[in-house]
């Protein structure tokens, strides 16, 4: 399938369009044309993941991609993407599998972030020991102090490490 060849339902470029106008970076540009609606969908479709063939309750089978909560419905046979829509939540089953799995990952980056709070604490006592002795002699250590740059790469792997721990906190969000 080549996202260039994808044709697109009347049904699907105005929920696209919908999805789309929620979305606050593109929200933001103004009215979105069928053309740019289109030029979206395609962009999205070369990122998306093929999750399967989904059944309706007539038994009709589709295929679903998915990229960014943004899922895409193609009819099995051709490339026409029939729908697309933007999951906000998930379904209860599937929290019940997720949550544990994403809690144990939220818990061991805490671990992890406990164990950089810890040696960027030992970091800035040695630096300021450091700096006592600098002061004690009346000498400027500011360019030979080894313990502040120690200290500054432990506080850049901290704030690292709980800036990735937000990022995946708030994506497991939808899970909760």
């Amino acid at each position: 399938m080549t996202t260039s060849a994808l044709k697109f339902t009347y049904h699907a470029i105005k929920e696209m369009r919908e999805e789309l106008q929620q979305d606050e970076m593109i929200a933001s540009t103004g009215r979105i044309n069928d053309e740019k609606v289109r030029h979206y969908m395609r962009e999205f479709m070369k990122e998306a993941t093929y999750l399967g063939e989904i059944a309706d309750h007539s038994g009709k089978t589709d295929r679903l991609f998915a990229y960014r909560r943004y899922c895409f419905v193609l009819d099995l046979n051709e490339d026409v993407v029939i729908t697309a829509y933007r999951r906000n939540i998930a379904s209860d089953e599937l929290r019940d599998i997720i949550k544990p799995i994403l809690m144990s990952k939220l818990e061991d980056m805490e671990r992890e972030i406990v164990k950089l709070q810890a040696e960027f604490d030992r970091r800035n006592r040695e630096y300021q020991l450091e700096q006592k002795m600098y002061d004690s002699l009346k000498r400027n250590g500011y360019s030979t102090g080894i313990h502040r740059r120690l200290r500054g790469e432990a506080k850049t792997k901290l704030i690292a490490a709980k800036v990735e721990k937000s990022k995946i906190a708030k994506g497991i969000a939808l899970f909760i």
